[in-house]
């Protein structure tokens, strides 16, 4: 029976190992076409980027990310939680592929901006900035032209209200046809933070099931 078990569970550990390896896989088989240099900012962090950590970004929605920042092609897009860095990777794979855009990466804690930095030196079209949040838990930055995409991984979820401040804090700064990217809304919080962004600013709203789901926010066109 225990060595039943043992095997199960050795099967199950191995089975997500493979599934995470095959996800950034996914990523390279995206970008790497149109961007050479793509392949050595993910071959750098390939390690990091199949391991699970608590605070990275599920490897599904990092493929997402990338999708969308080609679709969408901003020129402008305000990361918020650079954490390990690995939604600016794919941010940042999806700017190279495109040829054009620049990415401004936020972190509050002093303790993770260093690693980010070292990963993405050299690499000019992503800077990473490091920020105070302000007393309601948004981030205090004012970007120097419109944001297209405002991709929401941040503050950490212990601090309850800093995702939907920081949403709030940045709308006044969303050019006409930007769209705001918001992850884990597996979790009852996000959800709460999409419906409440959507009945104060008239928002639609796309719903992505995958990875640990992510909700695509856009201003309605007249």
């Amino acid at each position: 029976m225990i060595i039943k078990r043992v095997q199960r569970k050795a099967k199950e550990w191995l089975g997500y190992k493979l599934w995470r390896i095959s996800v950034v896989r996914r990523l390279l088989a995206l970008a790497v076409p149109y961007c050479p240099l793509c392949r050595a900012l993910f071959n750098r962090s390939f390690i990091d980027l199949t391991k699970k950590t608590g605070w990275g970004v599920h490897p599904q929605s990092m493929y997402l990310i990338t999708h969308i920042v080609r679709q969408h092609r901003p020129q402008l897009i305000v990361d918020c939680g650079t954490g390990l860095g690995h939604s600016l990777a794919a941010e940042l794979c999806g700017i190279l592929a495109n040829g054009s855009g620049r990415i401004i990466s936020l972190e509050h804690d002093a303790q993770y901006a260093p690693i980010a930095q070292a990963k993405f030196r050299g690499w000019n079209a992503a800077s990473i900035v490091v920020v105070p949040l302000k007393a309601n838990n948004a981030y205090d930055f004012e970007p120097d032209s419109p944001i297209d995409l405002l991709v929401v991984d941040g503050p950490p979820m212990a601090l309850t209200d800093g995702r939907l401040n920081t949403i709030r804090h940045f709308m006044p700064f969303l050019s006409e046809k930007g769209a705001i990217l918001l992850d884990d809304l597996d979790r009852e919080i996000e959800q709460q933070v999409v419906q409440t962004v959507v009945a104060e600013f008239g928002l639609q709203v796309e719903v992505i099931p995958e990875g640990h789901h992510m909700a695509i926010l856009k201003k309605r066109q007249q």
